[in-house]
């Protein structure tokens, strides 16, 4: 799996790998969320669920962080499900283009 992050936890559940998002993801964090990125992809995570319901802020740096691993996942034809996103999450990845390519599970308010 992948390496330890501060804002950013990796598990495996049933095959399905689970990323939870915590606190910002920003420019601050986009070494280690690279790293993480790097290390699923190594992987070969093609079944993702990103959960979002700890996530504080994200700016465009983040949202460029998530759209960069549902690319990943889709081109390895998998599924990627975007868990407890906040509108505002979703009104980012929608301006970017990418609400699209994740199955939406669950809102947050």
């Amino acid at each position: 799996m992948a390496p330890p992050s501060e804002h950013l936890t990796v598990r495996a559940d049933h095959g399905t790998t689970v990323l939870t998002v915590s606190g910002d993801l920003d420019l601050r964090c986009r070494a280690e969320a690279e790293a993480v990125l790097e290390r699923l992809q190594a992987d070969g995570a093609d079944d993702v669920i990103v959960d979002l319901a700890d996530l504080e802020f994200m700016d465009s740096t983040g949202v460029s962080t998530l759209l960069k691993l549902a690319h990943a996942v889709r081109r390895r034809a998998g599924r990627i499900q975007l868990r407890n996103a906040s509108s505002r999450d979703m009104f980012l990845l929608d301006v970017r283009g990418g609400l699209g390519l994740f199955d939406l599970v669950k809102k947050r308010c």
